[in-house]
């Protein structure tokens, strides 16, 4: 298990920028990635991460896909203008509506309610420039989309079945 950033005395220690509309699992990631270290910034829109990205020297960004006002993919298309070499996690729970162009974007994929360890291993593969854009869709990553999209697949079949099926006994 990764225990968090190895810094040596007068390093700094690396930022990261967290932006995702629902507050209670920004103020989680929050805690969780200082407790291991790490100097957070954390907005609840893209506009201000956007703020807070042209303001203060950031190592990475973890950005949600599904927010109001400016989605992940603008978010992500921004910063890849403004400060390309930033790497990108995106964190959605919504693996089956995320398009392909926005993978072409972010250095890497982790989806909501995989456990913080998992995470932390992840955003430092992704903080590492393993993997990297350089192949738009790792392997670690397309794995991930295929096994998040499987699991939305069964819980519609679920769904489905639970409605015939309660259809029938009326």
């Amino acid at each position: 298990m990764f225990a968090g950033p190895s810094t040596t005395p007068g390093q700094r220690r690396r930022t990261i920028l967290c932006i995702d509309d629902y507050e209670t699992g920004l103020v989680v990631r929050k805690a969780f990635l200082e407790a291991k270290g790490y100097r957070v910034l954390a907005a609840s829109s893209g506009r201000q991460g956007l703020e807070l990205l042209a303001s203060n020297p950031v190592d990475g960004v973890v950005v949600d896909y599904k927010m109001p006002e400016m989605d992940g993919e603008a978010v992500s298309a921004e910063i890849r203008r403004i400060k390309p070499e930033v790497p990108i996690l995106l964190f959605s729970g919504y693996a089956a509506e995320i398009p392909p162009r926005l993978l072409r974007l972010v250095d890497g994929y982790f989806p909501k309610g995989e456990s913080l360890p998992e995470f932390l291993v992840e955003l430092e593969r992704v903080l590492s420039g393993v993997g990297g854009r350089k192949s738009p869709v790792t392997a670690t990553l397309a794995d991930r989309l295929k096994k998040s999209r499987k699991m939305v697949q069964r819980c519609k079949d679920l769904l489905e079945d639970t409605t015939r099926r309660v259809r029938r006994r009326r």
